[in-house]
């Protein structure tokens, strides 16, 4: 996985330490420094720090002398720095008696940058613009087995060994998307009407060009399983670079004439789907539109929404404690409002306060409303809550019909991310949910159920639990409900609900989706992968009790008229799709055509009607 995608996911996995608010000069500092430090410079905005460690250790990362939090891994990824000011990181390991070594700092700026990536060492600010690749690395350099894996008709992400590449550089379109030291790389947000061409090439240590490797694909015809397409190569010669004092290699033209180019590859078409094209990504003002440019015209706009059919957002916008909650409720409330549309147009709205008084949207009594290509965001640097502290959600929707979040990506929410409450007609399509703190997508609530659910084309990535949940979900027909073709990847990593006690300390593990109270619905077609929990109880060879897919609530058969079908589930220390403890389900549970993979134990599905799964345990 690439660093700069990878880590943002094990951000999500920051554990908010009370150590945080101890000083460095007040804690005995018993472990050992932190060695091989530096930042990885990716533009005026994003870099990465990394750094080797000892097995047995954490990592608390500082900024400007806050704590951001205490991480389990090799590197920590920032997105949001100010290219006007410096940035002065401090690094500590933290052994397992919790005792902090004597911090290693970092200072660097990022407002002078250049491509390609650059590095800067601890204590050497200087070396902020020597290229990553060093002058000693190979003239040639070479990439195998390039090829591309299509998750959605929005997401894809390229794949590729380096056989004695320094960087991988990656083209979308024929524009330069940037230079990696990784093995991968991920992009969501296609157009799966357009073809889609990828060029991916090796660079040696002088910053040449060695070979290209071409993609070229449409992604309209997504069907639900992962499809795999092989790259190209395509022969040429390296272009000679000529190094400038201080800066970045400038590529100039070679003197040789170059020979014309190889035909582009055939494109791929990968089987059909049927969700929803999204729309363009930028929406043009129209006239009644009401257009926003500040946080103020925004709370304008949704006060007067039952007057306008589109509200459209043109910059990003952000909010604080003191403007979060501007009446004491939600920071966007829409009540009774029908027939609207907010275009996001990719912007972001984040809160940096307030996030545990009210939640960001509160919709209620509303009728066809679609919200669409915007980045909702409640702000990393905020601690999660747990869930005794009650927070409010995020995004809230209730007593309404035909709702649609579509391009939408939600992330760093303090408790339930979205709540969906007694709604008919809610949607979820091409969008992403990240980082929840207590649970990701929440649907139904029982005695208060919904229906005519679609979530489609979709990543759930890092929420603390499960990154969905269906607890009363109703239809008459299994296809009155749709959860197809989305991507389930290390949810429920952290415990929230205690076991009980008569077995012993921890939290309850569960499932990355939980299917607890449903009727009517179909699950097709979804990739859910690597589960496993960092606090939770361990079930001896069960591990942690992390799954793909758990099924109705312990105790009760909650589940009725549920098709299970041709989805892959794979990497989890528990159950690969299981049926709760005291529960049981019956033949109009259909559990068929599943790709059941690398789990402790496969199936655990007792009652159900199963057929054609390929099961291979550890």
């Amino acid at each position: 996985m690439l660093f700069f995608r990878a880590h943002r996911a094990v951000v999500g996995r920051l554990v908010m330490l009370l150590l945080a608010c101890l000083s460095f000069a007040g804690y005995a500092h018993a472990s050992q420094p932190l060695s091989q430090v530096r930042a990885l410079i990716y533009s005026q905005t994003a870099a990465e720090l990394q750094w080797s460690r000892a097995p047995d250790e954490r990592v608390q990362v500082s900024y400007n002398a806050q704590v951001l939090g205490v991480l389990d891994a090799n590197s920590y990824y920032i997105d949001d720095l100010d290219p006007q000011v410096e940035h002065r990181f401090a690094l500590q390991s933290l052994n397992s008696q919790n005792e902090l070594s004597e911090p290693t700092f970092i200072t660097f700026s990022t407002g002078d940058f250049q491509p390609p990536v650059r590095q800067v060492y601890a204590d050497s600010s200087d070396t902020v613009n020597t290229p990553l690749i060093p002058t000693s690395a190979p003239v040639t350099s070479t990439l195998a087995d390039v090829n591309a894996r299509v998750y959605s008709t929005s997401a894809v992400e390229l794949f590729w060994r380096r056989a004695g590449a320094v960087l991988v550089e990656v083209n979308y379109n024929g524009q330069v998307l940037g230079r990696f030291d990784a093995d991968s790389f991920y992009k969501d947000g296609l157009n799966p009407s357009s073809t889609h061409t990828f060029e991916v090439n090796a660079l040696n240590g002088n910053g040449e060009i060695s070979e290209s490797h071409s993609l070229s694909f449409s992604t309209a015809g997504f069907a639900g399983s992962v499809q795999t397409v092989p790259a190209t190569l395509i022969e040429q010669a390296a272009a000679p670079v000529v190094p400038v004092a201080d800066q970045a290699p400038v590529q100039t033209p070679p003197a040789d004439p170059q020979p014309e180019p190889e035909p582009e590859p055939a494109p791929v078409t990968v089987p059909v789907n049927d969700a929803p094209a999204p729309d363009p990504a930028i929406q043009p003002v129209r006239n009644g539109d009401c257009v926003v440019r500040s946080l103020a015209e925004l709370s304008d706009c949704v006060n007067a929404a039952q007057g306008f059919q589109r509200i459209n957002i043109r910059s990003n916008l952000s909010c604080t404690s003191n403007n979060c909650c501007p009446t004491g409720g939600a920071l966007l409330r829409l009540d009774g409002v029908q027939s609207l549309t907010v275009e996001g147009n990719g912007y972001r709205l984040r809160r940096e306060g307030a996030q545990r008084q009210c939640s960001l949207l509160d919709v209620t009594n509303a009728k066809s409303l679609t919200f669409r290509n915007w980045q909702l965001d409640d702000d990393s640097r905020v601690a999660p809550c747990l869930v005794t502290d009650r927070c409010p959600r995020m995004l809230h929707v209730r007593n309404s019909s035909n709702v649609v979040f579509d391009q939408i990506t939600v992330s760093n929410s303090k408790s339930y991310a979205i709540y969906i409450q007694q709604v008919d007609g809610f949607g979820f399509v091409n969008s992403r949910l990240e980082n929840s703190g207590v649970l990701g997508l929440y649907v139904g609530h029982s005695g208060k159920t919904s229906t005519n659910v679609r979530i489609q084309n979709s990543v759930f990535l890092d929420n603390q639990t499960n990154g969905l949940a269906l607890l009363g979900v109703r239809g008459s027909s299994v296809d009155t409900n749709i959860i197809s073709n989305n991507i389930f990847k290390r949810n429920h990593w952290r415990g929230q609900w205690p076991v009980a006690p008569r077995y012993g300390t921890g939290f309850t593990g569960g499932g990355q989706m939980y299917i607890a109270e449903a009727s009517g619905v179909t699950i097709r077609g979804n990739t859910l992968s690597d589960g496993f929990c960092e606090n939770c109880f361990i079930q001896q060879t069960l591990g942690t009790g992390v799954s793909g897919i758990e099924i109705a609530v312990p105790g009760q058969n909650s589940v009725r008229n549920v098709l299970i079908t041709d989805n892959t589930v794979e990497n989890h220390d528990a159950w690969g799709i299981f049926v709760n403890q005291g529960s049981s389900l019956d033949s109009s549970v259909s559990i068929t055509n599943n790709r059941v993979l690398n789990n402790t134990v496969g199936l655990k599905v007792g009652g159900a009607s199963v057929s054609g799964n390929t099961v291979q345990n550890r």
